[in-house]
């Protein structure tokens, strides 16, 4: 299997992530991958585990669609579209994209997402009303 394919395998992975699924993809990470959110930075397959279990428990209807691979090498970017819902979001779409690299063995060894976590933060009832002023003060 090429890298790419991998990392693509990966990505299908994210695709159909449920919780009792997490396993299928931290066993395609390195036992030591550096996992990196908005939220969360840890180190090691039960670490990260741990992030995607504690998300699933708080939030419904999670999901993600990959729409774009890009790279070559070892050095992969996943563009993305988050959706979720919960008590205190509502419903929530995030596009976002995921740097990943990869081992000399094949395995995600760095998986490091980048998104707008203030955009969870602006659905929430009290938080959100002051996020979007400073948002509206900014914008030019």
């Amino acid at each position: 299997m090429t890298d790419r394919e991998i990392v693509e395998r990966y990505g299908r992975t994210l695709e159909t992530l449920a919780p009792d699924t997490i396993a299928d993809l931290t066993a395609m990470c390195e036992r030591d991958v550096h996992f990196v959110d908005p939220f969360n930075e840890v180190r090691g397959r039960e670490g990260m585990a741990h992030v995607f279990h504690d998300m699933f428990e708080k939030l419904d209807e999670v999901g993600f669609e990959v729409e774009e691979i890009v790279g070559g090498g070892r050095i992969y970017a996943l563009r993305f579209t988050f959706t979720a819902a919960g008590k205190m979001i509502g419903r929530v779409s995030v596009p976002g994209m995921t740097y990943v690299r990869l081992s000399e063995k094949g395995l995600v060894e760095e998986h490091v997402d980048f998104w707008d976590g203030g955009v969870l933060y602006e659905h929430m009832p009290v938080l959100g009303r002051a996020v979007r002023a400073v948002k509206k003060r900014i914008a030019a």
